[in-house]
C-alpha cells in the first residue's frame, strides 16, 4: 500500500509540472563589414602615408609626412592634399578617380591597378609595378 502511495504521489506530481521551455540565446550575427567601407568608413575617410618605397628602398619623404589622402566613396574619389610642407615648387593637391574591385584585391586608382596587401580599418598597404619599379604604399587612418 505505501509502495503504490509513493508511486500515485510521484505520478501526480509529474503529471501536474508545467514544461519548462529554456530559451537558448540567440547565436550572434556576424556583420560582414565590406571592403569599401574599410577604406572609405562607410563615405569618406582620411589617411595618413607612412610607407613609400621603390624597389624595397624607403622613398618616404618628410615633406609627405602632413599629407592627408581621402577616399571617398560616394564621389568615388582620391584626393591628396599637400597640407603645409610641399615636395616641389608646384607641389599642388590632386584628385583622382578610385575603384576598389570586387574581391577587395585590387584597388584602382585612375588607370594604375594596385594590389591590395592589406586592408583594415587602420591600415591600407598597397603595390604595384611602375616604369620597372615596384612601389609600396602604406598608410595609416587618421583619428
Amino acid at each position: 500500500m505505501k509502495k503504490l502511495l509513493i508511486a500515485s504521489a510521484t505520478l501526480f506530481a509529474l503529471n501536474s509540472c508545467e514544461k519548462i521551455e529554456i530559451e537558448k540565446p540567440e547565436t550572434p550575427t556576424q556583420i560582414k563589414v565590406e571592403g569599401i567601407d574599410l577604406l572609405t568608413d562607410g563615405d569618406l575617410k582620411k589617411w595618413s602615408l607612412v610607407i613609400y618605397t621603390e624597389n624595397n628602398i624607403s622613398k618616404f619623404d618628410s615633406c609627405a609626412a602632413d599629407d592627408i589622402f581621402t577616399f571617398s566613396k560616394s564621389k568615388k574619389e582620391y584626393s591628396w592634399l599637400k597640407n603645409n610642407t610641399p615636395c616641389f615648387d608646384g607641389d599642388v593637391d590632386q584628385v583622382f578617380s578610385f575603384e576598389l574591385m570586387p574581391g577587395d584585391s585590387i584597388l584602382k586608382i585612375n588607370d594604375f591597378n594596385y594590389a591590395v596587401r592589406k586592408l583594415t580599418k587602420d591600415s591600407l598597404i598597397i603595390d604595384t609595378e611602375l616604369h620597372n619599379l615596384v612601389v609600396k604604399v602604406g598608410y595609416k587612418a587618421k583619428k
